[in-house]
């Protein structure tokens, strides 16, 4: 099984290695991902810039992007989205009113196929490889993807990216 794992990471590794970095309008990306789950009757809110721009693989960022909206939206019912620019990292924080994960497996969900709590489990759908692949294409591009409990209920992701150099 863990051979099976590696392998399908690696390929992805190998998928997203191969599509060109250039500047990438993140803020677009969210854009169309909300406007996608809009239409399929979810709700979705943003908040920040209509322009950030990070250097990148699009279709990467947006796989990455589209898996941890689709998570908000699928344990935690809708999304928020906060984004900022703080110095030389853009900042997207996406927020859900679910359940949270408990404390102690908050890191343990970014492992492959991992399933924790009752409401994460497999009659909710999926594969346990979200998370697992959206914290190896931001890492991949020099950022990152961290969870924490929001109080008095729900989860934010909070995702930091290097900006792009202005030029």
């Amino acid at each position: 099984m863990e051979g099976m794992i590696d392998a399908v990471l690696s390929l992805l590794r190998e998928d997203v290695a191969k599509e060109p970095i250039e500047q990438v309008d993140i803020m677009a990306i969210v854009e169309t991902i909300a406007a996608d789950a809009t239409d399929g009757g979810m709700t979705v809110v943003i908040d920040g810039p209509h322009h950030m721009v990070v250097a990148g693989r699009h279709l990467a960022l947006k796989r990455a992007m589209t898996n941890l909206v689709q998570n908000a939206l699928k344990y935690g019912c809708q999304a928020s989205l906060h984004a900022s620019q703080v110095g030389d990292r853009v900042v997207i924080s996406i927020e859900d009113e679910g359940p949270g994960i408990p404390p102690n497996q908050l890191e343990a969900v970014f492992e492959p196929f991992y399933r924790g709590e009752p409401s994460r489990a497999r009659s909710t759908g999926g594969h346990g490889l979200g998370l697992t692949v959206a914290r190896m294409i931001l890492r991949s591009h020099g950022g990152d993807v961290t969870l924490a409990n929001r109080n008095p209920k729900g989860l934010q992701a909070r995702v930091t990216l290097p900006a792009a150099p202005t030029v």
